[in-house]
């Protein structure tokens, strides 16, 4: 699946539901009047991504945060993958963005950003990053990849530029549809 192009046409659809019925105020500044920009560059590698991963997944101060259950669990699942983007296919994963789509941007984020797959829902991923975007602009590009995958995250996070602040070395990201 071509991301690039997955991610422009869902880009004009953002766009568009902004124009509908978002502004700036509702938003911050925000980059909905901006034309698709293209996937943002891979950062620079520095951390081991499955080390970054494990670090994370067993520290008692991020676990909470991963394995947001929404009263249903969280529950321990194994998934015989060769990856965390293959997983997502193997366990069956349903959701309101398709499978192939999700299993697609993983991929991507995988090899531009060294993520790895922690948990995830119904409707929820949590993802890992080792070379999270280490500059604000690197961050907004980001930003728009995620706002693009993830049109949803609009209705949790009311500003754009807060949005886009907090992946600056952001060691997870979490993605939620409704």
């Amino acid at each position: 699946m071509d991301v690039q192009a997955m991610l422009s046409d869902a880009w004009a659809s953002v766009q568009q539901d902004w124009a509908e019925f978002g502004s700036d105020e509702d938003v911050g500044i925000a980059p909905f009047d901006r034309a698709w920009p293209g996937l943002a560059p891979a950062s620079e590698p520095r951390a081991d991504p499955d080390e970054r991963a494990i670090a994370l997944a067993t520290s008692p101060d991020e676990v909470p945060g991963m394995l947001s259950g929404t009263g249903w669990g969280p529950f321990l699942g194994l998934v015989a993958a060769a990856d965390g983007a293959d997983a997502l296919s193997e366990a069956g994963w349903t959701s309101e963005t398709p499978c192939e789509e999700a299993t697609a941007m993983l991929r991507s984020w995988q090899r531009r950003f060294g993520v790895r797959l922690c948990s995830m829902g119904h409707s929820t991923l949590v993802v890992s990053v080792a070379w999270p975007p280490r500059t604000q602009e690197h961050a907004w590009q980001v930003a728009m990849e995620h706002y693009a995958f993830c049109p949803d995250l609009g209705q949790e996070y009311d500003d754009f530029e807060e949005y886009a602040q907090g992946l600056v070395d952001a060691k997870t990201w979490w993605m939620w549809w409704d």
